[in-house]
């Protein structure tokens, strides 16, 4: 049985604001994570926030540090604190996003999939690449993988809510 909805697609392609306008309609305030850009300095690098998803990205801590040619990843964040985020008790967990920052995180990668095999429903958004990880999310019978294009984000969030309803 389908118990989870992920979003994917490409970049700015508007998954996150999908989960965000669903979010609204539901009227849900979820458990889980976000993931959020911050602290933009001149050439161009900048930190990835990982966050309570209901509250702000500078309420979180940094899980990974943006230069114009690289990423440094910081997989203990998402070992402690991104695991606990995915721990605390809610209606619905939200998941914005998985990507390949988790790489070297298997503890939070471990929590990810204890989440997803509880009772609680997640809504989820889950980058456009290939590694290991994401793979075996995507390749999980019990999720809806939807994938936003220009021409259908409009209809996302009735999608998730119309999914959603009465499970939250």
């Amino acid at each position: 049985m389908k118990k989870h909805i992920f979003l994917t697609g490409e970049r700015q392609i508007g998954k996150s604001t999908a989960v965000s306008k669903a979010l609204q309609m539901l009227n849900v305030t979820p458990g889980g994570f976000r993931t959020a850009g911050a602290n933009v300095k001149e050439d161009g690098s900048s930190d990835v926030m990982l966050y309570p998803a209901e509250m702000r990205p500078e309420d979180g801590q940094k899980a990974a540090h943006r230069m114009p040619d690289k990423r440094e990843a910081y997989p203990e964040i998402f070992d402690t604190y991104g695991a606990s985020l995915l721990k605390r008790p809610a209606k619905l967990i939200l998941m914005d996003e998985l990507g390949f920052l988790e790489s070297d995180a298997k503890t939070f990668q471990q929590t990810v999939f204890e989440t997803l095999d509880g009772a609680t429903p997640v809504l989820g958004v889950i980058r456009n690449k290939k590694n290991a990880f994401l793979d075996a999310v995507r390749a999980r019978d019990d999720i809806i993988l939807l994938t936003v294009t220009k021409e259908n984000r409009d209809f996302i969030p009735e999608k998730i809510v119309y999914f959603m309803s009465g499970r939250v």
